[in-house]
């Protein structure tokens, strides 16, 4: 019995060093459903508060943009970081973007917005639809061009928050092609307790982007990760013995 105790213990510890949700929108909402009123997947982290009508869910697990917005929440995750690695994750299921002012852009900022640690934005550039990486269109990040106003299958992109080495690395996913992005985006160190949470904002006329989800969730230290080796092997070691 005392081996078991052990091992139920060992898979305890292993599984409380896995990674942790910071925000979490998956969009598995009601047809209609405004991005204000979308689920939030972590209990008590922030929600977006702002609408004038142009975001409405599709009933099969997408929020759709498709008029002129700012969105930000009205709270910051609840468990605020400072240090470590964090995964924001976007993922775009559809866009049509005809027009030149098109865009769609996801943030992750400090708390009151002051600087800015994760930036993905999909939007028009001469007639073709692109995904930007790092700070703004006009900084020189590098971006996905799809060949036209729409994109052919759906796009997701995510990034390596790294508030120890003050940097951001970018990779996407598309036509089951994965890409991983050569150079790092400096961004700002971060004070104690003030990372924020995800904002939003919609430049749009005439276009619609789906989104499927957006999330944002912390990433285990490698310590954690050879930690959570060790008890595996520790946890078979105990079961053969047991059931010897």
């Amino acid at each position: 019995m005392k081996r078991m105790a052990f091992a139920v213990g060992a898979m305890a510890l292993a599984m409380s060093a896995s990674a942790t949700l910071l925000s979490d929108f998956q969009f598995n909402d009601g047809v209609g459903t405004t991005l204000p009123q979308a689920a939030q997947g972590v209990a008590g982290a922030g929600t977006w508060n702002y609408d004038t009508g142009g975001t409405a869910a599709d009933g099969s697990g997408n929020m759709v943009f498709s008029d002129a917005d700012n969105f930000y929440p009205s709270a910051p995750f609840t468990a605020p970081a400072n240090s470590g690695v964090l995964l924001f994750s976007v993922k775009f299921s559809a866009a049509d973007i005809p027009t030149a002012s098109g865009e769609l852009t996801f943030t992750v900022k400090e708390s009151g917005g002051n600087n800015t640690l994760g930036y993905v934005q999909l939007r028009d550039h001469n007639g073709d639809t692109v995904v930007v990486f790092g700070e703004g269109w006009s900084s020189g990040s590098a971006w996905l061009e799809s060949g036209s106003t729409s994109l052919a299958a759906p796009l997701t992109v995510w990034a390596d928050i790294d508030l120890d080495n003050n940097q951001t690395t970018y990779h996407y996913e598309y036509k089951g092609t994965t890409h991983d992005m050569a150079t790092a985006s400096s961004i700002a160190d971060v004070a104690p307790d003030q990372l924020g949470a995800v904002w939003q904002f919609m430049d749009s006329g005439g276009n619609s982007i789906s989104v499927d989800y957006v999330t944002v969730e912390t990433v285990p230290e490698p310590a954690s990760f050879a930690l959570m080796g060790i008890l595996g092997g520790a946890l078979l070691f105990v079961r053969r013995r047991f059931i010897r």
